[in-house]
């Protein structure tokens, strides 16, 4: 997330908004009231805009996390499933 913020940076600074230490962002809250509307815009509506992009890749991550916590029970155990298919799969190819 941190390389799409740093792709928009110079959008950013036009509207006030700086990646500051531990790339938390700053907010010049008397630039953003000074900044055109068509920068907003295009930092924060429609598909390839900056808030677009961040949005998907928030959604990428929590699929991924979804996907990878499917393969555990509450113990943090692999699942029985899983298990069996990998031993199967061993003793067939050994």
């Amino acid at each position: 997330m941190t390389g799409i913020m740093k792709s928009n940076e110079k959008l950013l600074a036009k509207a006030g908004i700086k990646i500051g230490k531990d790339n938390k962002l700053e907010v010049d809250e008397e630039q953003l009231k000074k900044t055109d509307i068509s920068t907003l815009k295009t930092l924060f509506s429609g598909h390839n805009s900056l808030a677009s992009k961040m949005s998907q890749k928030a959604s990428s991550i929590g699929n991924a996390a979804v996907s990878g916590a499917s393969v555990y029970t509450k113990d943090g155990t692999y699942l029985d499933t899983l298990s069996s298919l990998s031993s199967s799969k061993v003793d067939k190819e050994v």
